[in-house]
C-alpha cells in the first residue's frame, strides 16, 4: 500500500510538470488565440508564427506578464506554427486554421536551451534534452572542429576539460532538434 502511494505521488508530480512545459495557449473566438505571458519566468518572450513553408509570417516580442490576443481571421487556412521563446526554452505548438476556426493538434515541442559556463581549463555544460539526443561541437578561431560529443537524452550536467586546447578564440554550437545554439569564449 505504501509503494502504491509513493508511485502514485510520483506519477501526480509528474503530470503536473510536464503540464507546465507549455505556455498557456487558448483560443478565444472563432479565429484567435491568446498567449498567456504569465506563464514564462522570462520578462520578456519572442512570439513567431510560422506558415508551413516554415516562412514566419508574424513576429513579436512581448515584455511584461500579461495576456496578449491575435486575432488570425485574415490568415488563409492552413496549418501554422506557434513558437514562443525566452531565454531558457522554445515551445513550439502546431495549430490548423480552417474557414471557420482554430485548433491545435498534438504536435507540440519543447526544447531548453543549454547552459555553458567557460573557465579557464574547462566547460561546464547543463542540458535537459527531453526525448532529443543533442551533439556539442567546438570550433576554434580558424573553424577547424577541435571537440564533439554526442549527448544522450535526459538530464545532461557534464564538465569537459580544456585544458589541452590552445589559447584563442573557440565557438561551440549545440545541436538538438534541428536547433542550434550558440556560445563562445576565449582561453
Amino acid at each position: 500500500m505504501k509503494t502504491m502511494l509513493i508511485l502514485f505521488s510520483a506519477i501526480l508530480s509528474t503530470t503536473g510538470l510536464f503540464a507546465n512545459l507549455n505556455p498557456g495557449l487558448i483560443t478565444s473566438d472563432a479565429k484567435s488565440l491568446i498567449v498567456n505571458a504569465r506563464d514564462w519566468k522570462s520578462s520578456s518572450i519572442n512570439i513567431s508564427i510560422r506558415d508551413a513553408k516554415n516562412t514566419a509570417v508574424f513576429e513579436e516580442t512581448l515584455t511584461g506578464k500579461e495576456l496578449k490576443k491575435y486575432n488570425l481571421k485574415n490568415f488563409p487556412s492552413g496549418t501554422y506554427e506557434l513558437e514562443i521563446t525566452d531565454d531558457q526554452k522554445t515551445t513550439t505548438q502546431e495549430f490548423v486554421i480552417s474557414s471557420k476556426e482554430i485548433s491545435f493538434t498534438k504536435n507540440t515541442r519543447t526544447i531548453y536551451r543549454p547552459y555553458m559556463k567557460f573557465t579557464e581549463n574547462g566547460l561546464d555544460f547543463n542540458l535537459l534534452t527531453l526525448n532529443h539526443s543533442a551533439l556539442i561541437s567546438i570550433y576554434n578561431e580558424n573553424d577547424d572542429l577541435v571537440f564533439q560529443s554526442n549527448m544522450p537524452k535526459g538530464a545532461i550536467s557534464k564538465r569537459f576539460s580544456m585544458k589541452e586546447l590552445p589559447s584563442g578564440q573557440y565557438y561551440v554550437n549545440v545541436n538538438i532538434a534541428e536547433k542550434t545554439f550558440s556560445d563562445s569564449f576565449r582561453k
